[in-house]
C-alpha cells in the first residue's frame, strides 16, 4: 500500500539466489502421514483449504496478507499484533516459503496457510527487499495467485499487505458496501479526498485519472509535488540568509520532545548539517545519544527532517544543492542524495566521491559536489520515521 514502507527493508545490493529453491514436501503439498505428520502438523502453517477459509471467515469475507521471508522479518510480527489489537478476526496469512511458514507457526499463528505452490508462476527467494527488483515484481504477482485462489472458494476478499496498520476493524465498512454498485474499492496513492466532512462513503472523485497531476491534489513523484520540495529548500536559504541556524522540518513529522538541546549541543561539532536517513535501525549503543556512529555516503539521506549550522560555507552549499533542481534529477532529497554522496547515490561513474573523516569518531563525511561541507546523521533511535515506529518495531 506504502511503497516506501517496503523500501524500508531494501537498504543493501539485492544478492540473487536460486531461481527454484529446494523446499521440503509438506511445503511443496505432498502428503505426509502417520508419525511424521503428527510430528510436523504444529510446527509450520497447512495448506489452503475451504474448511480453513470458512472457520475464520466472518460474514463470509476473510482479509488475507501474503508474505515472504524477507517481509515477515521486517513487519511480520508487529502485522500480527496489530491486527489483533484492531479485534480483526477474519484475517489469514499466506506463507511465501517454508521459513515464513515455520516462524508463523513459532509465533503461534494458527490462522495461515502455504501459498499454493502449483498456482505460482515465481518461486524464487532473494536474501533483500528491494522496490522494483526482480524478486520484489514477481512476489507482487504471487499475491494475486494466491488472492485468487481464496477467492475461488467462494469468499468476499480484503487484501492488506503487511506493511499496513489497521486502526479498527473495516469489515463494517466493506461490508455496507455489498449491495452497492462496486465490484473492488481499492486504495490510491491520494494524500486527500474530495469528500466533505462526515461523508464516510467511498471516495467522490473517483476517476481514471487519478493518477494524473491537475495540480489540485497531492502525489508523491508528480510535477507539482517534486517541485514543491525544492520550493521548502529556496524558502529554507531565505531564512538562513538572515543568520540564524535552521531545522527543517516536514509537516508530517510528529516531534514528541523539544529537539533544541539536542541540535545546540552540536554546534561545537563538526557536523555542519545533520540529517535524517531512511534507515529503520542504529549503529548506536545503548546510552549513545550523539550522532549516528555508522554516518557512511552509502545511506539514503531523507531530508524530512535536518538540521543546518550557520558557517562560511552554508550559503554556497545551498546554492550547490539548489543547483539541481533544473538537473531535473527528481526531489530535493534526489538533490540532496546526490550533493553529498556524489557517485554513491546512483553509480554514476565519473561523478566525485564524498571524503570520509579521517577520525572515524567524528562520524561525519564531506559531501562529494561541497568537499568543506561535514554532513552527519540522525540516529534512528532517537530520530525515526514511520517505519520505525508504526510498522517495523509495533511487535516490540
Amino acid at each position: 500500500m506504502v511503497p516506501r514502507a517496503l523500501l524500508a527493508c531494501a537498504l543493501g545490493i539485492v544478492v540473487l539466489a536460486a531461481a527454484q529453491p529446494a523446499w521440503p514436501d509438506w511445503f511443496r503439498g505432498n502428503a505426509t502421514s502417520g508419525p511424521q505428520r503428527r510430528l510436523t502438523q504444529h510446527a509450520h502453517c497447512g495448506p489452503l483449504s475451504g474448511e480453513l477459509v470458512q472457520r475464520v471467515a466472518r460474514d463470509n469475507t476473510v482479509l488475507v496478507t501474503v508474505i515472504d521471508k524477507i517481509v515477515w522479518k521486517c513487519f511480520g510480527p508487529s502485522f500480527v499484533e496489530n491486527i489483533q489489537a484492531a479485534n480483526i478476526s477474519y484475517w489469514l496469512v499466506a506463507a511465501l516459503d517454508p521459513e515464513t511458514s515455520v516462524a508463523l507457526a513459532a509465533a503461534g499463528v494458527t490462522q495461515c496457510f502455504n501459498a499454493p505452490q502449483d498456482r505460482l508462476k515465481y518461486k524464487g527467494t532473494e536474501t533483500k527487499y528491494e522496490w522494483g527488483s526482480h524478486h520484489w515484481t514477481q512476489t507482487t504477482w504471487n499475491k494475486v495467485h494466491v488472492m485468487k485462489s481464496v477467492y475461488e472458494l467462494g469468499v468476499h476478499v480484503v487484501h492488506s499487505d503487511a506493511d499496513v496498520v489497521w486502526f479498527n476493524d473495516p469489515h463494517p465498512y466493506f461490508h455496507a458496501r455489498l449491495e452497492g454498485p462496486a465490484h473492488i474499492v481499492i486504495c490510491t496513492d491520494a494524500v486527500s479526498t474530495g469528500n466533505q466532512k462526515g461523508d464516510g462513503g467511498l471516495e467522490v472523485t473517483t476517476n481514471p485519472h487519478t493518477n494524473i497531476n491537475t495540480e489540485t491534489k497531492y502525489e508523491w513523484g508528480s510535477h507539482h509535488w517534486t517541485q514543491t520540495t525544492w520550493n521548502k529548500v529556496h524558502v529554507m536559504k531565505s531564512v538562513y540568509e538572515l543568520g540564524v541556524h535552521v531545522v527543517h522540518s516536514d509537516a508530517d513529522v510528529v516531534w514528541f520532545n523539544d529537539p533544541h538541546p539536542y541540535f545546540h549541543a552540536r554546534l561545537e561539532g563538526p557536523a555542519h548539517i545533520v540529517i535524517c536517513t531512511d534507515a529503520v535501525s542504529t549503529g548506536n549503543q545503548k546510552g549513545d545519544g550523539g550522532l549516528e556512529v555508522t554516518t557512511n555516503p552509502h545511506t539514503n539521506i531523507n531530508t524530512g527532517v535536518y538540521f543546518m549550522k550557520q558557517w562560511a560555507g552554508g550559503l554556497a552549499f545551498l546554492d550547490v544543492w539548489l543547483g539541481w533542481q533544473d538537473k531535473n534529477v527528481g526531489h530535493d532529497q534526489d538533490g540532496f542524495n546526490f550533493v553529498a554522496r556524489g557517485m554513491h547515490f546512483h553509480g554514476t561513474l565519473g561523478m566525485p566521491t564524498p571524503t570520509l573523516a579521517r577520525e572515524p569518531d567524528q562520524r561525519i563525511y564531506w559531501a562529494a559536489f561541497s568537499p568543506t561541507t561535514a554532513i552527519s546523521f540522525l540516529p534512528a533511535s532517537s530520530f525515526g520515521n514511520a517505519y520505525t515506529y508504526v510498522n517495523a518495531r509495533l511487535w516490540e
